[in-house]
């Protein structure tokens, strides 16, 4: 497996220097399983040089293979906006190729009218299947305005009302699909790298550890510790203790989580694209293969590896698995690893934009819920052994 890139020295420097955005608070977090984590967001991006930038996302119609003509009719006189909106929208229905489904494709004056609440309802929807690509890829983040989205970038007023415009909420996080619309009203070419830069920033933290007389020194061990390593933790934590200093957490995960966090796929691995949060999951103790569980398989390769646990039981390491569905059947749609508190290690999805890092559980869930109601499990991977696939 050929490594990904790390981000420069220099971009991480920058990247901490920020002084003028709107940022989530620092915090300090005390447990005595696991010493004293304290929490300093950041955010992540890619050069405005990398390759990956010159690529424009596809526009699609909407697809809604579910519903016929009549039913999507009554989806779109259901959702808030102006009679004349929806009279534009209704008339541009026809029916699809598939034989129970219809499609849409709306004007640049029917997608800049929408409200953020219709919007986010029929986003939402669309997103549920994968020939809506533009919805299901959605750029999120997880912040209380389009203001701490953008961060530093500078952009300019017009470009802003256009953000502002497109942009609809799930949860704790703010979505924006339109992106072939938005860069196409927008001219100038570094006003398009500018408004990609700022669409592609990743909010994660940087998680430090402490301890002090206190604690239980060998208890803390045990968590960081867990399949086998207490005995190289413990020093590490006595020599903490005699200092008085932090470590990152960074050296604590372990090998592979350790080598990626922070880092966006290489575009020059073949596999990168296979490795999705599923694939992290899966390895984050130990390498199974270069390529994740089928979808077919993929609950039987949990249920095979891993015992289900309650949240209660939480420790460092465990699987949180995100499921859609009902009672006949769930669809896991994703995964991450736990790692203390509410702060989880994950990789959104196989986009070379999504770097592995820590997010909060709560803005996890807001990713991938799309307005619908998740259910969770929480898996423990049995004794360290090799994993099975099959």
């Amino acid at each position: 497996m050929n490594r990904p890139f790390i981000l420069s020295l220099s971009l991480i420097f920058l990247l901490f220097s920020y002084t003028n955005v709107v940022v989530r608070a620092q915090e300090v977090i005390t447990s005595a399983e696991w010493g004293t984590i304290e929490v300093k967001p950041f955010v992540l991006t890619v050069s405005l040089r990398d390759p990956r930038y010159r690529s424009i996302p596809p526009r699609n119609a909407w697809y809604f293979p579910e519903w016929d003509i009549h039913k999507t009719q009554q989806f779109i006189n259901s959702i808030p906006g102006s009679p004349e909106l929806k009279k534009s929208l209704i008339n541009k229905i026809q029916k699809s190729s598939d034989p129970a489904g219809s499609l849409l494709m709306p004007s640049d004056e029917d997608i800049l009218g929408l409200p953020a609440d219709a919007r986010a309802l029929i986003y939402n929807y669309l997103a549920g299947f994968f020939e809506n690509y533009e919805q299901k890829t959605a750029q999120r983040y997880p912040g209380a305005s389009m203001e701490e989205w953008i961060g530093n970038v500078k952009l300019k007023p017009e470009t802003l009302v256009l953000l502002d415009k497109l942009s609809y909420r799930n949860g704790t996080a703010l979505f924006l699909s339109d992106q072939y619309l938005l860069l196409s009203l927008i001219e100038d070419k570094n006003e398009k790298f500018a408004v990609y830069k700022a669409l592609r920033r990743e909010a994660t933290m940087r998680l430090s550890l402490r301890v002090d007389e206190s604690m239980d020194l060998d208890r803390i061990a045990a968590y960081w510790g867990y399949g086998g390593h207490e005995d190289d933790v413990l020093p590490v934590l006595e020599s903490l203790l005699e200092s008085g200093n932090d470590i990152d957490m960074v050296y604590l995960l372990p090998p592979l989580a350790r080598d990626l966090i922070y880092r966006f796929p290489s575009l020059d691995n073949k596999l990168s694209i296979m490795q999705d949060c599923h694939w992290t999951s899966l390895n984050f103790f130990g390498q199974l293969n270069d390529s994740p569980a089928s979808a077919e398989n993929l609950e039987e390769t949990f249920t095979r590896n891993f015992v289900s646990i309650r949240k209660e039981d939480l420790r460092f390491g465990d699987v949180v698995l995100y499921l859609y569905g009902n009672d006949n059947k769930m669809f896991p749609i994703h995964s991450s690893v736990y790692i203390c508190a509410d702060i989880v290690y994950t990789k959104n999805g196989i986009d070379s934009f999504s770097p592995w890092m820590y997010m909060r559980e709560d803005d996890v869930e807001s990713f991938y819920s799309f307005g619908r109601k998740l259910t969770k499990k929480y898996l423990r991977r049995m004794p360290l052994t090799p994993l099975s696939a099959n």
